[in-house]
Order: structure tokens, then sequence, then C-alpha cells
């Protein structure tokens, strides 16, 4: 299956030259709440997550500040991108520039984007995200 299929717009890109950084294409998804986000390198999902309680350019400014402080620091700190995810990050975005995407959950609530976000992470089993589900991990 498809982002697009999913309902996922393409509102940005990522790249790591000359450092790690999320941006928006697609000025709109930047106050969009409630919604369940994606990150693409070549036809690789590799992480998806979600925004629910403040506007997406406010977590992906975090997601900015996480990532680039464990890429060019070497920086671990708790509750965010740990050394190792950095290293995957960047082994990933030498090879090409990747793509972000986006989509509203409807019902706008917690409850339906916490089961769209459980949902997408089982159809796409994108490995660098933390809470994978039994049947996406490799044994």
């Amino acid at each position: 299956m498809r982002l697009e299929e999913c309902g996922f717009v393409r509102v940005g890109r990522l790249t790591i030259h000359p450092h790690f950084e999320i941006s928006f294409d697609c000025k709109e998804a930047e106050w969009w709440v409630c919604c369940v986000y994606a990150f693409k390198v070549g036809n690789e999902v590799l992480r998806i997550g979600k925004s629910e309680r403040c506007c997406l350019s406010v977590r992906i400014d975090r997601w900015n500040r996480d990532v680039r402080r464990a890429i060019t620091d070497k920086m671990e700190v708790p509750g965010c991108t740990s050394l190792e995810e950095a290293a995957e990050w960047e082994k990933a975005l030498k090879q090409a520039d990747g793509e972000f995407w986006a989509k509203r959950c409807t019902p706008p609530n917690k409850e339906s984007l916490r089961a769209e976000e459980k949902r997408l992470i089982r159809e796409f089993c994108p490995r660098l995200c933390h809470d994978l589900p039994r049947e996406c991990r490799s044994t």
C-alpha cells in the first residue's frame, strides 16, 4: 500500500545537507492539529508518528532539534532521539533526501488519532518506530 492510498499528502521534505532538517512545502499543513505524519526515504516509510496536542510545525521543530542534536553533537537526551536512531537517519539520508507526508484524522480526537497511527504502523512496519507490533519485528 502507498501513503497516498491511506489519505496522506506530501507536505515537505527531509535532508541532511548541510544538517538534518524537515521542512514544509505545504504551508497550510504547518497548522494542522490531530494529524498523523510519515517520513519516507526512497520506497521505505521509516517512521510514522502523530501530532495530537500542538500544530504540526511545533512537533516538527522538536524533531529537527532532537535529531540534529543527536547527529551533530552526538548527544542523547532521555525521551528524545537515540544515537542509534540518529545514525540510521544519517545513513538513509546520505543516499537520498526524504519525503514528509501527513494526513488529518477525522474525527479529530485522541482516540481516533492513536488508533489511526497504530493501524498505519501495522500496515507499513516503519523500522524507526519504537513501538512496532510483534508482526513487524524480524525474528
